[in-house]
């Protein structure tokens, strides 16, 4: 079985041990690991890849029922690079290392948790709230829909302050505007005399 941890900032930090695999030398990781969900995932709160060191750090171990575990091999992943903004944009990388005995080949993804951006997975923005009026980018900044404004996009922008109907009433609607004419008047903008 292998015991898998995450170390982040020299710590060891979240564990998952596997299920137990009976007498393989060959080990293939499909969707189980012994009787571990694969793949594993661990979260972390916060990384800053030009700084923080995050490893893999993976303990090759063999059960036996008679006697006590054995610590056959360690294994290390350092983990480099910039997480993707989302799972779906994650790309694979593949790793390698190998150990005294044992040698492993796999992939890696790092990727921000849902709604949470940038290279350190520090800036949070949430476009699936109910009444919200912006689009998150993939930096996390909130691009107002058509029509919103503001630093959170919740004030509607009134196309008639800046007066664009000549001779009538202005209504404002959201992303626009409709001009009621006076007499004599007509066009969009009542803008047009009429004869």
């Amino acid at each position: 079985y292998f015991k898998i941890c995450l170390e982040l900032f020299g710590e060891v930090g979240p564990c998952v041990e596997t299920g137990h695999i009976n007498n393989q030398y060959d080990i293939v990781f499909g969707a189980e690991i012994g009787d571990t969900p694969n793949p594993i995932v661990f979260p972390f709160d916060e990384w800053r890849p030009d700084e923080d060191v995050l490893r893999l750090s993976i303990l090759v171990m063999d059960h036996d029922s008679w006697n006590e575990d054995d610590h056959i091999d360690d294994l290390e992943v350092p983990i480099e690079g910039v997480p993707a903004p989302s799972e779906q944009q994650a790309v694979s990388v593949p790793v390698h290392d190998v150990g005294d005995v044992s040698e492993l080949h796999g992939t890696l993804r790092v990727y921000c948790d849902p709604h949470w951006f940038s290279e350190s997975c520090n800036v949070f923005c949430d476009d699936s709230q109910e009444g919200v009026h912006y689009d998150c980018t993939d930096q996390g900044s909130p691009l107002c829909h058509p029509g919103w404004t503001g630093e959170t996009c919740a004030l509607e922008i009134d196309e008639c302050a800046s007066g664009p109907c000549a001779h009538g009433n202005c209504s404002d609607l959201l992303n626009g505007y409709t001009c009621s004419c006076d007499y004599g008047y007509s066009g969009a903008d009542c803008d047009v005399i009429e004869d």
